[in-house]
């Protein structure tokens, strides 16, 4: 929020720009009543990528699959798991109580500050499992033994990614599907040239092979190029879409809801 706050309280010239996701530009300002802004205070520039997002398992945890591991979560009413996430309110803390609710259970959540935090938390063996975007230090943990991938929740994956299951191969929740999508975002208002100017050295830079590469390896699907403002807003609306249909899937309202 702080990031989003210093590129709206600049002019909107194109000079400064937000480099951020449906966490910081769309849930926050849903969610947080300590957020000064509103979605609809950025207009996309250009997306850049939907970065695969895992559910992985403590290695103590019995579950090999992820369909075993939801067995599991449902017999285990008494006691819920515990996950971990990098905060409240964020996508991965929403999928969690969303999961949860389709299962008809309950998990209890564990916010850590950052990604870091939260995979030490799992590799230590402080919470069950953990909802967090892919990074591949994940695999030379797991082949550790020092936690489990059970699922993404996308139904591709970049070739880098192809050893971890799909959520459609799963027989319990196969539409379960989610990603974190980001991209380059400007102040309202920004002068469409100055825009296109930004997006087009962005398509640039993604169609060179090393930088595809780069983002594939890390488990992100790069985004279609696109050439216009008015193909850029029907982005930006089908991210709105999409979180506000998880904020609404688990109870919650939005601020001024």
């Amino acid at each position: 929020m702080i990031g989003a706050n210093k590129v709206l309280s600049a002019p909107a010239d194109g000079y400064t720009f937000f480099h951020g996701s449906i966490n910081e530009v769309f849930l926050a300002p849903m969610l947080n009543p300590a957020a000064r802004y509103k979605p609809q205070d950025f207009m996309l520039a250009a997306p850049i990528s939907d970065a695969t997002i895992v559910l992985m398992v403590r290695s103590g945890l019995s579950a090999e699959t992820f369909d075993r591991f939801l067995e599991q979560a449902r017999q285990g009413k008494d006691k819920p798991l515990t996950y971990a996430t990098v905060g409240i309110d964020s996508i991965y803390h929403l999928m969690g109580d969303a999961l949860a609710a389709r299962l008809g259970t309950t998990f209890l959540h564990v916010p850590y500050k950052g990604g870091a935090p939260a995979l030490q938390g799992l590799a230590g063996g402080e919470v069950d499992f953990a909802i967090l975007p892919y990074q591949s230090s994940f695999d030379s943990m797991q082949q550790q033994g020092r936690l489990r991938i059970l699922t993404s929740f996308s139904k591709a994956l970049p070739p880098a990614l192809k050893h971890i299951p799909l959520i459609s191969q799963s027989r319990l929740a196969p539409d379960f599907e989610y990603t974190i999508s980001g991209g380059y975002f400007v102040k309202a208002g920004t002068p469409e040239n100055r825009v296109a100017v930004l997006r087009k050295a962005i398509g640039e830079a993604l169609a060179k092979p090393d930088i595809r590469a780069r983002l594939e390896a890390e488990g992100r699907t790069v985004a279609q190029p696109i050439d216009s403002q008015a193909q850029a807003n029907q982005v930006f609306d089908r991210y709105m879409t999409r979180v506000t249909q998880l904020v609404r899937s688990v109870g919650r309202k939005t601020n001024g809801a």
